[in-house]
């Protein structure tokens, strides 16, 4: 299973803040999408997981690779080391 902790260092340059068109800061997000797109075949490869380009958005689903975008906002489970505000 992936592992944040294992590749947090990595993660850390898909965060970025999310401001509003009032320049209000709403906390940051993390890009998945982006990190699975440049990262998934190393993550697999890691793990030992077979894959190949036609099957490989699955296996990162398989082994809980997050996707899409991750919003500080409302979300306490947000990893505390990217948060634009600390509780």
């Amino acid at each position: 299973m992936f592992n944040f902790n294992d590749w947090e260092e990595i993660v850390a340059e898909y965060v970025n803040t999310n401001v509003g068109n009032d320049d209000f800061v709403y906390g940051n997000f993390i890009d998945w999408d982006s990190f699975r797109r440049e990262h998934g075949d190393e993550v697999l490869e890691t793990l030992g997981i077979d894959f190949n380009a036609n099957n490989i958005s699955e296996k990162l689903d398989e082994v809980g690779v997050p996707s899409d975008y991750e919003y500080e906002e409302g979300n306490p489970d947000f990893p505390d080391s990217f948060r634009h505000w600390k509780p």
